[in-house]
């Protein structure tokens, strides 16, 4: 019996276009407004695609930079009246209108996703006793490969379900730490349109804040069931093994002493290949699995028809 945690790149795989550069451009499409209010909110960071929530604590840092530029600059105009001022609150206020309708808008995105696609993946690749853990949010699973709901974990959301927000976010703790010292120190000096600033950074950093732990804790059942189901393998297909996602491979480890298979992106491209070889080899040894239990294997080998991804 094996568990299966599966990533992005299982959907990329199918030709499902789930990347965050595809969100960007669906916002960019079908709501400029939005759009726009995050690109300004961050300085017009078109970076920020190709690694949306490994990036938001720069976006942070962004906006805080940008806020505290335009709050020094109104300080500085000679008819600068605080009392008659409507504050720097309002005006960052206005560009972090899109932070509350993220989770709205990310699940719309989700479900325009084409997800009618044919298999990719050999048909002898799952079992009926198998578990998932997925990072997807959508039902490729459950419909292409008939995959009954009750085996997967959608860890952080399923646009099947319509009773839970999608999750995304960052894990810079220390960020929210540092911003909540900067607006604790600006409002001891009595400096309004900098403490306006740093509290709405922090409302944004708190607000896209991807708390693991608080997740793990919620879906202890399904964790506590791996040991309880025997499994004997965990089978990574399609992570990117980041390390926002990190928490979830140790409490899955914690649980038992199994065999660890990584599928790795297997491009043709011999460089990429080895780079993303040696990065799961990496993997498994920091997430301390005994070397005897590590298998690093090309995405090649579970293919229907051996080819590029």
């Amino acid at each position: 019996m094996k568990l299966f945690i599966i990533g992005n790149g299982f959907d990329l795989a199918h030709g499902i276009k789930s990347r965050y550069w595809d969100f960007g451009e669906y916002l960019q499409k079908n709501y400029p407004g939005f759009y726009n209010n995050l690109m300004a909110a961050i300085n017009y960071y078109d970076g920020i695609w190709s690694d949306f929530e490994g990036d938001l604590p720069m976006c942070a840092t962004e906006m805080e930079s940008f806020g505290l530029q335009v709050s020094q600059e109104r300080l500085e105009e000679l008819d600068y009246d605080p009392m008659n001022d409507e504050g720097m609150g309002q005006w960052m206020n206005e560009k972090l209108v899109f932070i509350n309708q993220l989770p709205e808008v990310l699940r719309e995105w989700i479900q325009s996703v084409d997800i009618k696609k044919k298999k990719v993946y050999r048909s002898d690749l799952f079992s009926e006793e198998d578990l998932f853990l997925s990072f997807n949010y959508t039902s490729t699973l459950e419909e292409l490969y008939k995959i009954p709901a009750e085996k997967i974990l959608h860890i952080h959301g399923s646009v099947a379900n319509w009773h839970e927000d999608l999750i995304m976010g960052h894990r810079s703790t220390q960020q929210i730490e540092s911003t909540t010292r900067d607006y604790n120190n600006a409002l001891s000096e009595f400096s309004d349109g900098a403490s306006a600033v740093f509290q709405c950074v922090l409302e944004f950093l708190e607000k896209t804040y991807k708390d693991t732990s608080m997740i793990i804790e919620k879906n202890e059942d399904f964790f506590n069931s791996i040991y309880g189901n025997d499994i004997e393998e965990v089978v990574v297909i399609g992570s990117s093994l980041s390390n926002i996602d990190r928490p979830y491979f140790e409490r899955i480890r914690d649980e038992g002493n199994f065999k660890w298979s990584i599928y790795y992106h297997d491009s043709g491209n011999t460089i990429i290949s080895e780079k993303e070889k040696a990065k799961a080899m990496k993997f498994l040894e920091t997430l301390q699995i005994p070397e005897e239990k590590r298998n690093v294997v090309s995405s090649l080998q579970i293919l229907i028809n051996s080819g590029k991804i």
